[in-house]
């Protein structure tokens, strides 16, 4: 299959590779192809990179079948990440949009799914490092179902187009401090004031996989 796309693999690149059941299948599903780079997206660059030219070439072989779009380490479908991990550029605002969405949707259905907003800015990683001690470089934002649910549960003033601002509030925080879970896990915090005098607070964790996960959104009023 891998000669059909163009691909030959030399022992050290098939080693380094190491999929997980083999590659993927002969229609290039995004499963299979999600399953192959997250079996990829902690090994050594060289490994991170085949595994995007295999799965690139997957998806070219068989098509841009409904919209669906290979970007960086993520197979995507309206810029909204189906599964795997590993989203090595940053996301238009517009795709960044589909997954808020999609997140928001799998919310409600009961499913839990997470899915990318990019990677951080470098503008915002070098803020996170100089104001509050974080580094945050390289780090894929995530959004999961879990967060949103946990979210509106607890902050029923929260609006959906509250999480559909996450990135800008981000990046437009007007102040960014370092925090640690209750379980010593590395945090940070994101505030900013709206013109609407609402104060808007957003935690992330970091991780060992180089994630931003997104754990806490709240609002409250400026007095």
């Amino acid at each position: 299959m891998l000669s059909r796309l163009g691909i030959t693999l030399t022992e050290e690149e098939d080693e380094a590779l190491k999929p997980v059941g083999g590659l993927p299948g002969e229609q290039g599903d995004e499963k299979g192809i999600n399953k192959l780079l997250t079996a990829n997206a902690g090994a050594d660059p060289g490994a991170r990179e085949l595994a995007h030219l295999i799965g690139e070439a997957l998806v070219t072989a068989n098509g841009d079948r409904e919209g669906h779009q290979f970007r960086g380490n993520q197979f995507t479908k309206g810029g909204v990440a189906l599964s795997g991990k590993g989203q090595s550029k940053p996301l238009s605002r517009e795709e960044q949009r589909g997954s808020i969405a999609a997140a928001l949707k799998a919310a409600i259905d009961g499913d839990q799914k997470s899915f990318s907003l990019g990677r951080v800015p470098d503008d915002l990683a070098g803020r996170a490092k100089s104001e509050a001690g974080r580094d945050i470089e390289g780090h894929e934002i995530r959004i999961d179902s879990d967060f949103v649910r946990h979210a509106k549960g607890y902050h029923p003033n929260l609006t959906d187009e509250d999480f559909h601002r996450i990135p800008e509030l981000m990046t437009q925080a007007d102040r960014l401090d370092g925090s640690t879970s209750d379980r010593r896990i590395a945090a940070i915090e994101f505030h900013k004031n709206t013109q609407g005098r609402n104060h808007l607070l957003i935690g992330a964790q970091l991780n060992k996989q180089k994630q931003l996960q997104l754990v806490t959104l709240k609002k409250s009023r400026v007095l």
